[in-house]
C-alpha cells in the first residue's frame, strides 16, 4: 500500500513538471503567432476558428478613425485664404497655417475700445493683419495689429464722438479745447465746447463756444470738418476772425495724432483717429451725417462676395476665418470662431476687456473644429477696468487732467 502512495505521488510530480514547463512554451509561441509577418508591416492575430488573420484594430476605432480623417481631408487640414489676403509661400504646420493675416467678417455690432470709445459696425469685411509679420493676430496686444477693411459700413454715434474727445483726444495738458458735447443732424454736426484762447484763456475751463458745419472726405482720405458757425457766449466770431486775418487754428491750436485743426478747418486722419487697432482704409466712399450721427462708407477692390459664410445665420456677430489668432495663452490655427450675443440684443464687444467678457460666456466646439462663443453685452470687469495703457495711442484714463 504504502508503495501504491509513493508510486501516485511520483507520477503527480512529473505531470506537474511537464506542465510547469509546457505553459511557458505554450505563451511563447502564441507571442511569436501574433507578431507581424515579415514584410507585412501589419499586426495580425488569431482569428478563432476560421483560421484567418486580421487587423487586432478594433471596428469602434476603424470607424472614428475614417471619419478624423474625413475631417481632415475636408475641414481641418483644408487652409482657409479668406479675400484679400496674399497667398501664403509657406505650407502649413499643425502650429502654423502660414496664412499672414485673419479674415473677419462683422455684423451690426458695438465694438468698443474703453470708456465708451467705440463705433457701431453695420457691416464688415476686412482682415486683421499683424504688425510684426508672421506673428499671430493677438488680442491681449491691440496695439500689435491692424484692422484693414476692404468693405463696410460704421456709424459713429454722438455719444461715441464724445466720448473719442472727451475721454481720448483732449487729454493731456494744456490744451485749447475741452468738454466737447456732439449733436447730429442732417448734413451738419453741431459741437458745444469750452475754448481756452491760446491755450491759456480762460485758466480754467473754456468760453462756452458752439460750432456748426459739415464733414467732407478729402482726396487723402481725411475727414474735414467745416464749421460754418462759430459762437461764443452768443456772438458770432467768424465774422470777427475773418475782419482781423485770423483763423481758429491761431486763437485756439490744436493738434493731436489723428487730427489738427488747420485754418478754420478740423482735419481727422480716420486711421489713425481711434484708439487700437489701427485702421487701415482703402477708399472711404462717403460721410453721411444725420440724427444718428456720422456714417462712414468703405469700398476696395476685393471682391468680397468671395468670402465664406459664418456657420451659425445670426443678425449680430463677429466671423474670425482663416489665419492664426491668439485668445488668453491659446493659438487658434486656421481660425475659425464666430461671437455671438447671449440675448437678442446686437452683440457690444469690449476688445480692451475681452478676457472678462468671454470668460462670462459659454463656448461650444462643432464637429469640424469651429468655436461658437456667447458672450454677454454686461458682464463684470476687473477691480481696474481702465483701458490697458498699451502705447501713447491707447485710451487714457478720462482722471488725468
Amino acid at each position: 500500500m504504502t508503495k501504491l502512495r509513493q508510486l501516485r505521488r511520483k507520477s503527480l510530480r512529473v505531470v506537474f513538471a511537464g506542465i510547469v514547463l509546457l505553459v511557458p512554451m505554450a505563451i511563447l509561441q502564441a507571442a511569436q503567432d501574433s507578431q507581424p509577418a515579415a514584410g507585412t508591416g501589419s499586426v495580425q492575430s488569431l482569428a478563432g476558428s476560421t483560421g484567418k488573420h486580421e487587423s487586432a484594430t478594433p471596428g469602434l476605432v476603424k470607424k472614428q478613425q475614417a471619419e478624423y480623417q474625413r475631417l481632415r481631408d475636408e475641414a481641418w487640414n483644408k487652409r482657409e485664404l479668406a479675400p484679400g489676403l496674399p497667398a501664403p509661400e509657406a505650407m502649413p504646420t499643425a502650429r502654423d497655417s502660414n496664412v499672414g493675416a485673419v479674415g473677419i467678417s462683422v455684423r451690426n455690432v458695438d465694438l468698443y475700445l474703453g470708456h465708451g470709445i467705440g463705433y457701431h459696425v453695420v457691416r464688415l469685411e476686412g482682415a486683421l493683419v499683424p504688425v510684426a509679420q508672421g506673428e499671430p493676430v493677438n488680442f491681449d496686444k491691440p496695439d500689435s495689429f491692424r484692422i484693414h477693411i476692404f468693405s463696410g459700413e460704421v456709424l459713429i454715434r454722438p455719444a461715441h464722438l464724445d466720448a473719442l474727445f472727451n475721454n481720448y483726444l483732449l487729454v493731456g495738458a494744456p490744451r485749447a479745447l475741452s468738454q466737447v458735447e456732439n449733436t447730429t443732424t442732417t448734413n451738419a454736426l453741431k459741437v458745444s465746447l469750452g475754448a481756452r484762447l491760446f491755450k491759456v484763456l480762460p485758466p480754467v475751463g473754456g468760453m462756452p463756444t458752439t460750432l456748426s458745419g459739415p464733414i467732407k472726405v478729402n482726396k487723402a482720405k481725411q475727414l474735414v470738418y467745416t464749421p460754418e458757425t462759430v459762437k461764443s457766449l452768443g456772438v458770432p466770431l467768424k465774422p470777427l476772425l475773418s475782419g482781423v486775418g485770423l483763423k481758429l487754428a491761431t486763437i485756439t491750436p490744436f493738434k493731436r495724432p489723428g487730427i489738427v485743426l488747420q485754418g478754420n478747418q478740423l482735419v481727422m486722419d480716420a486711421e489713425k483717429l481711434f484708439p487700437p487697432p489701427q485702421l487701415k482704409i482703402e477708399k472711404i466712399s462717403n460721410a453721411v451725417l444725420d440724427e444718428r450721427g456720422l456714417t462712414l462708407t468703405f469700398s476696395s477692390g476685393v471682391n468680397i462676395n468671395e468670402t465664406r459664410q459664418p456657420p451659425t445665420a445670426a443678425k449680430s456677430s463677429i466671423w474670425l476665418h482663416s489665419g492664426d489668432a491668439r485668445f488668453y495663452n491659446v493659438v487658434l490655427v486656421n481660425s475659425s470662431l464666430q461671437l455671438l450675443p447671449e440675448g437678442d440684443a446686437p452683440l457690444q464687444f469690449h476688445l480692451y476687456d475681452y478676457r472678462a467678457q468671454t470668460a462670462s460666456g459659454t463656448i461650444r466646439m462643432r464637429a469640424d473644429g469651429t468655436l461658437l462663443v456667447r458672450v454677454p453685452n454686461d458682464f463684470k470687469r476687473s477691480i481696474d477696468d481702465t483701458p490697458q495703457q498699451i502705447t501713447n495711442a491707447s485710451p487714457r484714463d478720462a482722471r488725468q487732467k
